[in-house]
C-alpha cells in the first residue's frame, strides 16, 4: 500500500512540475509577442518619418512655358525663362527637404559679375495669390548667396544668423552640383550647403505652406529631391 501511495505521489509531483513549466513557457512567449508587436507597430513613438522622392509631377507651374520646366535623366531642368516658379501640390509645415542643384553658366559668358549673379531659389511656405514673387520664405540658390534665408513678397523680415565664411568654404563652382538641406521646424529655418550649416532664421509669421523652385533667368538642373514630413500630424 505504501509503495502504491508513493508512486501516486511521485506521479502527481511530476505532472505538477510539467504543468508549471508549460505555464511559464506560455507566459514568456506572450511577453515576447507583446514586445515584438510594440516594435513592429512603432510603439513609443520610435517610428521614423518616411522620405518621399519628389519629381516634376509633384509640382504645378506658375508663369512658365512648355520648355521652362522639363524632366530628363532623373533631373528637373529649368531654362530660366520666363521668371516664375513651380510649387508643390501639397502643403508642408515641419519638414526636412533635400536637393542637389547645378547652375549652368551662360554659353560664352565671361563677366565675373554676371556669372556670380547666376540665380534660382528654394521657396518655403508659399501663400496665394501667386505672383512674382508671392508671400513666402526663400533659401537662396543664387551663386554668391547660396543658402542665405530671406522673406519674399511682403512677408515680414526675418532675423537670421548667416555665415559667409562657411558658405565660401562649402560652395562648389558653377557647373558643379551643390547639395542643399532645408529644415523647417515651428517656423524656424535651417539651411545647410554640402553638409555645412550656413544660415538659420528665427520663427516668423509663416510656418506652413507649399514649397517651390524658382526660374530666374539662368539654366539650372535639380536632382535627388526628397522631403521628410516631421510634423506631429504626420505620425
Amino acid at each position: 500500500m505504501v509503495e502504491v501511495l508513493s508512486a501516486i505521489t511521485w506521479s502527481w509531483n511530476v505532472n505538477r512540475a510539467c504543468l508549471l513549466i508549460a505555464m511559464s513557457a506560455c507566459f514568456m512567449s506572450g511577453c515576447q509577442g507583446e514586445e515584438s508587436g510594440d516594435q513592429s507597430s512603432g510603439g513609443g513613438g520610435s517610428e521614423q518619418p518616411v522620405w518621399k522622392d519628389l519629381t516634376l509631377d509633384d509640382f504645378q507651374t506658375f508663369q512658365g512655358e512648355a520648355e521652362t520646366w522639363k524632366e530628363a535623366n532623373g533631373e528637373i531642368v529649368c531654362s530660366g525663362q520666363p521668371r516664375g516658379y513651380i510649387f508643390s501640390r501639397e502643403e508642408h509645415g515641419d519638414f526636412v527637404w533635400e536637393a542637389e542643384y547645378m547652375l549652368i553658366a551662360p554659353e560664352g559668358e565671361t563677366d565675373p559679375e554676371r556669372l556670380a549673379a547666376a540665380n534660382t531659389g528654394f521657396m518655403i511656405h508659399i501663400r496665394e495669390p501667386h505672383k512674382v514673387w508671392p508671400v513666402s520664405l526663400e533659401v537662396q540658390g543664387k551663386h554668391v548667396e547660396m543658402c542665405s534665408i530671406k522673406a519674399n513678397g511682403g512677408a515680414a523680415d526675418l532675423t537670421i544668423d548667416d555665415d559667409p565664411a562657411a558658405r565660401e568654404a562649402a560652395r562648389n563652382q558653377l557647373g558643379e552640383w551643390n547639395q542643399v538641406q532645408i529644415t523647417s521646424r515651428d517656423g524656424t529655418l535651417e539651411a545647410r550647403l554640402n553638409g555645412e550649416l550656413i544660415c538659420t532664421s528665427e520663427a516668423g509669421e509663416l510656418q506652413s505652406g507649399r514649397i517651390g523652385l524658382q526660374s530666374e533667368g539662368f539654366d539650372v538642373h535639380f536632382r535627388n529631391l526628397r522631403i521628410q514630413d516631421t510634423s506631429e500630424s504626420a505620425d
